[in-house]
């Protein structure tokens, strides 16, 4: 960027340079030289000038006309470089009065660009003064002169009336500028070279009017058109110090900035056109009239001012009033949206469970003892496989169609909500009997019976559905959700796709089964489990070839404890997973301890359940025992089930290598019962099939069961695998077997589970 000193470098050599050619032209009595510098400058302030006409877009019609202006006043010293009579030179006046009313025009769309950035009032006030002032002192020092000068009705005298007429409105234009805009470099070179040519042409007129040119012809000359020639220079110098945005002054001024910043400069403005006015009065009445002037303008912008005052504080207040009643809107609009994700289930829309909870305690206030309503849980059966099979996506269309279904199928005075998961809760309104209840539910479980259609996909999803109803099963939101919640888990229990009413048998069992798990954290540190063995014997020389462990529990305060009571709750809350280690470990320091004692190769069956099998630290679990005892890994028989070797084929099959590699034996328990798939026989590392007692405790009376034993049996031939028949109770079920290839036996012919010292003293120590 050209900066302040460069360019005040440059204008002074200028003038020097223009100086000293002065001198040359004056000796020859000629004004050729001083011309070509003026057009030079000229040349160079329109270049300039034309340069910020391209680049500027909010200011690009006031470059447009000072670039006119400038290249008019360009034109005139061409002209009159060809005609050096100076008085005569007509056609470089017509250019020079095309400059100076171009430079009126270029000043007045200035103003008009900036005044709505400002209050008019002030404006209009401030001009009205100036007004006065300036056509006094017009008047006094030119214009009466001029009024006799255009008598003469010379050509030259209209040149000079435009002339100065253009000056009179030039001057006001910078005072009217000199009160908006504070001083920024681009303005203080705007304003400068403005003076300098209005100075320099009511100089210039002032001698003219007077006669005070003919005796320095030359001097004046010179004065003049170096005046007139510099002003155009630093007007179109201003321009080197604006960007393409508008002037920042412009925009960021405001009411408050005007008065602060621009009061002091008005004043010295007034202040100035007063002591002229003074100065060239010789009546004591037209100072009195100027004095009452300024009083006036004083009031006026008192009045102004606080008028001003008033209007902004009214926009403030409807502005304040206008933003609370948006925040408020705001807020309005937030509480609705939090109140909705505090309440309302994002993907069914229904009430969630907080808001059921809500209403189901309002409900119940208003409720009495003669008011009866039923709350239903529903549950979707098999929702996690559907979720698994088909994917989420699948699964929460699934859960909107079940949503739609309800409300098809439900009274608008019935509550529905989405509990969470694939849970839904209903409270059926004005029941008579709580057998209305057991027959709406048994409605809703017909016609989920009916299949869902989703993406193309037929998808099969019946549902549980638990019920108690108030106040016969309580009378609190506590009981009656327990008491729901108990009805749904027997439904399910019962083989799903029911109905189930809470009674009281419902909160024994499940007291029962509460009791059960709460002392069930405890047994394995009271020491309250133990393991049993019961024998598996060759079928060819009924001799002990291997026990399976099974645990039993007894509790001090309950006694015995059945494991088809406690195993499926140690399942439910993953406390298998602790059994299951604490068995393998104590099982296999048993067959240790009964092999090195007795110089023995027996295995020991460990069932895992399917919680365990799927558990990451399995397979460590083994290998730390193998470790540990310093066993023979074959000693330990992993029994599984079929669902755990179908559940999730890909993760079975790479355990299953895992555990073949550790050397121990893996055996498929209860085979005929389960899935029966016979396609990962052949798929997976297995050792022995273990026919279900179901098939065998029969099988001398049922043919059915026979020929599956059979088959089950040749299977196992012709697949090199070892087959073991549990449930053998009789003399006559070992004789079948044994004629059908059976390898190896268990039951109570050879045995019951038994104590580990009981199966030392039978099978070991009487040997």
């Amino acid at each position: 960027m050209i900066t302040l000193r460069k360019i005040t470098s440059g204008l002074v050599t200028y003038i020097i340079l223009t100086l000293l050619l002065s001198i040359y032209d004056f000796k020859n009595n000629t004004f050729t030289i001083n011309y070509i510098i003026f057009a030079i400058g000229m040349a160079v302030a329109t270049f300039i000038s034309y340069k910020s006409y391209k680049k500027n877009n909010k200011l690009k019609k006031y470059y447009k006309i000072l670039t006119f202006s400038i290249f008019s006043y360009f034109l005139g010293s061409l002209a009159d470089i060809f005609n050096v009579n100076y008085f005569a030179s007509s056609i470089s006046r017509s250019f020079y009065l095309t400059c100076s009313i171009g430079l009126t025009f270029a000043i007045c769309h200035l103003i008009a660009h900036i005044y709505t950035k400002w209050d008019l009032s002030y404006i209009l006030l401030n001009l009205f003064v100036f007004s006065i002032f300036i056509v006094y002192i017009a008047w006094d020092i030119f214009l009466r002169k001029f009024a006799v000068e255009i008598n003469n009705s010379k050509i030259e005298t209209y040149f000079s009336m435009i002339f100065l007429f253009s000056t009179f409105l030039m001057a006001l234009g910078i005072l009217i500028l000199f009160q908006l805009c504070k001083f920024t470099p681009h303005i203080k070179f705007l304003a400068l070279g403005f003076n300098i040519y209005t100075i320099t042409e009511f100089i210039h007129y002032y001698l003219i009017f007077n006669h005070n040119i003919v005796d320095k012809a030359y001097l004046f000359f010179l004065v003049t058109n170096l005046g007139r020639t510099l002003g155009l220079i630093l007007l179109s110098c201003s321009s080197l110090y604006i960007t393409d945005d508008l002037l920042p002054d412009y925009e960021s001024s405001s009411t408050d900035t005007f008065t602060n910043h621009n009061n002091n400069r008005i004043r010295m403005s007034i202040l100035t056109l007063f002591l002229i006015s003074i100065i060239v009065s010789d009546h004591i009445l037209i100072t009195f009239l100027f004095v009452t002037l300024i009083i006036f303008r004083r009031i006026c912008l008192k009045y102004i001012d606080t008028y001003l005052t008033n209007e902004q504080l009214n926009k403030d207040y409807i502005l304040i009033n206008e933003a609370l009643s948006k925040t408020l809107e705001e807020i309005k609009a937030k509480n609705n949206e939090l109140y909705f994700l505090a309440n309302i289930d994002p993907l069914t829309s229904l009430p969630n469970r907080r808001n059921f909870v809500e209403h189901l305690d309002n409900l119940i206030l208003k409720s009495n003892s003669t008011n009866k309503f039923a709350l239903l849980f529903l549950g979707l059966d098999r929702f996690k496989s559907i979720n698994d099979w088909h994917g989420h996506d699948v699964g929460d269309k699934l859960l909107m169609a079940t949503c739609q279904r309800l409300k098809d199928n439900l009274s608008p005075n019935d509550f529905i909500a989405r509990q969470g998961g694939d849970e839904f809760i209903i409270i059926l309104n004005n029941l008579n009997d709580e057998y209305k209840a057991l027959e709406k539910s048994r409605h809703l479980v017909r016609i989920f019976r009916q299949p869902f259609i989703i993406d193309g996909i037929t998808i099969n999803s019946t549902i549980s559905i638990g019920i108690s109803v108030y106040p016969i099963n309580g009378n609190n939101r506590s009981d009656l959700m327990k008491f729901s919640d108990i009805a749904l888990y027997s439904a399910k229990n019962s083989g799903k796709n029911t109905s189930c009413l809470y009674n009281f048998a419902m909160k024994k069992e499940e007291n029962r089964k509460l009791e059960l798990e709460n002392r069930l954290y405890d047994a394995i540190a009271k020491e309250e489990l133990s393991i049993y063995f019961q024998p598996q014997i060759s079928i060819q020389t009924e001799e002990l070839i291997g026990v399976e462990a099974l645990i039993r529990w007894n509790n001090s305060q309950l006694g015995f404890i059945p494991p088809f009571e406690f195993i499926s709750i140690a399942e439910e809350n993953g406390f298998i997973i602790n059994i299951g280690e604490w068995i393998l470990d104590n099982a296999c320091a048993k067959i240790k301890y009964l092999n090195d004692r007795y110089n023995r190769d027996i295995k020991v069956g460990i069932n895992v359940s399917p919680k365990q099998f799927a558990s990451s630290n399995m397979i460590s679990s083994i290998s730390n025992c193998i470790s540990k005892y310093n066993m023979k890994p074959h000693w330990i028989d992993v029994e599984i089930t079929e669902g755990c070797a179908i559940e999730d084929e890909k993760g079975a099959l790479q355990k299953l290598l895992s555990l073949k590699e550790l050397g121990v034996q893996i055996s498929i328990d209860d085979f005929g019962t389960g899935y029966s798939s016979l396609a990962y026989l052949n798929k997976y590392p297995i050792s022995t099939l273990k026919i279900a007692l179901e098939l065998v405790i029969d099988i001398n009376t049922n043919q059915d069961n026979y020929n599956i034993v059979k088959a089950i049996i040749s299977m196992c031939h012709d697949l090199n695998l070892n087959v073991i028949a549990e449930g053998v109770e009789t003399k006559e079920q070992l004789d079948i077997l044994k004629s059908l290839g059976c390898h190896e036996v268990q039951g109570y012919y050879f045995g019951k589970p038994m104590s580990f010292w009981e199966l030392e003293n039978k099978f070991f120590k009487n040997i």
